[in-house]
């Protein structure tokens, strides 16, 4: 029997972060679910006045382009699904302040902390207690807020933050 792919592609499986795909999560769900949820822990790119000259440097940095055209790629189909009338849509990203999605009554949180929330390390170590609850607040923020703007939620009973206290 022929094989289909030759060594090593069939002797040895290296396994990676399942965002160098999809960052976003969406290829498995948004062509079978009706409500899609989107929580983007992801870090936009920072402007870079004076980009490094070194090889090395600008590999990296075009690689990070890459992933975030990709997922603005995405973006931009799962709201086109919902602007059409295909998909109900909750979208929140950890660096949106609460007044970002103009709720009334959302969970606080201030641009400094949504800032801050995105700005922590990728979890290679663990977060420390002020690290987690600043992480839960941003989640529990975003998540309050959009689905509440969306009409995929109501605020009954109250959201609060009382659980991290």
């Amino acid at each position: 029997m022929e094989k289909v792919r030759p060594e090593p592609f069939t002797t040895t499986a290296v396994l990676a972060d399942g965002g160098i795909y999809d960052n976003l999560g969406l290829e498995r769900v948004w062509k079978r679910c009706r409500t899609i949820l989107v929580s983007n822990a992801g870090r936009t790119i920072p402007e870079v006045g004076r980009p490094t000259g070194r090889w090395i440097g600008q590999m990296f940095r075009t690689l990070s382009l890459i992933q975030q055209q990709a997922e603005h790629s995405r973006r931009r189909i799962l709201f086109g699904m919902a602007n059409g009338g295909q998909r109900q849509v909750a979208y929140w990203s950890i660096d949106a302040a609460s007044a970002h999605y103009a709720v009334p009554d959302a969970l606080p949180l201030t641009t400094e902390e949504a800032m801050a929330a995105a700005s922590l390390r990728t979890r290679l170590n663990p977060f420390s207690p002020d690290e987690q609850r600043l992480l839960l607040r941003a989640g529990y923020s975003g998540a309050d807020a959009s689905l509440r703007a969306r009409g995929l939620a109501q605020n009954h009973p109250a959201a609060s933050f009382d659980f991290l206290s």
